[in-house]
Formats: structure tokens, sequence, C-alpha cells
């Protein structure tokens, strides 16, 4: 299976690779593959696709702790079918007390709470016929045009020089 670098990977998606290592470093992100001890990471399209879903909802304004969501998921393997990723954002007042490093304490609001599983097309169908949960859905992407995305990406990151 092809790798790129996440140089080349971010390059293609043009975003930051400080923001994806940050989202690594900070457990929001995990590659399902883990490199040798000593070699640098080499990211598949599976990982690409997963990461490209993340920039999605974080730049439509989603906190970036919906990755965690992402993380949880099982059943990537239907990106080969029609498919759509579905996040349910539930507002929630939750405190949480955080150590400031000189030691004092701030209360710091957790704000939202996030729910996403991948369905199949005809369920989205399904659901939008019953009303069901898909009303309360607060984004629904499209996994095709995700890969697209990848897919351009890729050409784009393998086009330049290393």
């Amino acid at each position: 299976m092809e790798k790129l670098t996440l140089t080349a990977l971010c390059a293609g998606l043009d975003t930051p690779r400080t923001r994806v290592e940050r989202w690594i470093s900070d457990g929001v992100f995990a590659p399902l593959d883990f490199p040798d001890r000593g070699k640098a990471r080499g990211w598949t399209k599976h990982n690409a696709i997963r990461l490209a879903c993340l920039l999605r909802l974080v730049d439509a304004g989603l906190r970036v702790e919906v990755g965690r969501s992402i993380n949880r998921l099982d059943g990537w393997h239907l990106v080969s079918e029609p498919a759509f990723l579905v996040v349910l954002a539930h507002k929630r007042t939750v405190w949480e007390q955080r150590k400031r490093q000189d030691g004092t304490c701030e209360l710091v609001d957790s704000g939202e709470r996030y729910q996403a599983f991948l369905v199949k097309r005809s369920e989205i169908i399904n659901q939008l016929r019953e009303h069901s949960w898909v009303s309360i859905a607060h984004i629904i992407i499209n996994l095709s045009d995700v890969e697209n995305e990848v897919e351009r990406a890729w050409v784009l990151a393998q086009s330049m020089p290393h």
C-alpha cells in the first residue's frame, strides 16, 4: 500500500502540518497504523480520509474534540460504498476544573458532546423518510466527496519534489 509523509499529505490537503501533529499529540486524532521506532509515519489513504473528515468538521465550527468520536468509529470499510459520516452534537453545560500553569484553577465549559457514526446511503434515505435522527444531525459528510478530495491531494502530494 502506497504511503505519503505527513508533510506531503498536509500540503495536498492545504493544512499546516503542525495542526495535525498537535491533534495527534493531544490524542484528538489517532492514526490507525504506527511507525517503527525512529521512522516517520507513512500515511495511508485510509488515514488521510479520516484526517480530511476531521479537518472538515473542525473547519465547519465543531470543537476539535469531535476527533475523539472519529477515533472510536469502526466500519471505515464502508468508504468503498456510498456512505456518510454523521455527527450529532449535543449541547450541554458541564463545568470542568482545570489547573493553570501557575497552579491556580479555572472552570471551563466543556460545551458539546459529539456522537459520530458511519452509515450507508440507503440508511440516510430511510432516516429522511422516517424523520428520525437525521433531523437532528449537526453535520452529514458524503464520504465519496472526501475520498475524491483525498485522491486529488494524493496526486498533488506525489507530484511535489521530495
